[in-house]
């Protein structure tokens, strides 16, 4: 992931490079929901030390996070609208219970 845009303009943290809880907050889903459309191909990228810093500096973190943060160029996000899956229970099965 770069860290600007081609025009040569520096990508702001928090603003253009969203984290997990940011993305997880915009869609009203949870962190691990953001990290599993990371794994179907929301691109996205680990933060550097000093990105890490700089969002503690911002209050977008609550303390150095032991497992890292994933960061998500805001560009990216209307990929979303490929890699969601739909929610609720898929139409080949029906509920528990339920006899035909």
């Amino acid at each position: 992931m770069r860290d600007q845009e081609q025009d040569g303009t520096p990508l702001r943290l928090g603003i253009d490079l969203l984290t997990t809880a940011q993305v997880a907050a915009r869609y009203d889903v949870t962190e691990r929901t953001v990290e599993r459309w990371i794994a179907r191909g929301l691109p996205a990228t680990k933060a550097t030390q000093g990105q890490i810093g700089h969002l503690i500096s911002l209050q977008l973190l609550q303390g150095w996070p032991p497992a890292g943060v994933w960061l998500i160029r805001e560009a990216d996000l209307p990929r979303l609208s490929t890699i969601r899956r739909p929610a609720g229970r898929p139409a080949s099965k029906p509920p528990k219970g339920n006899s035909a």
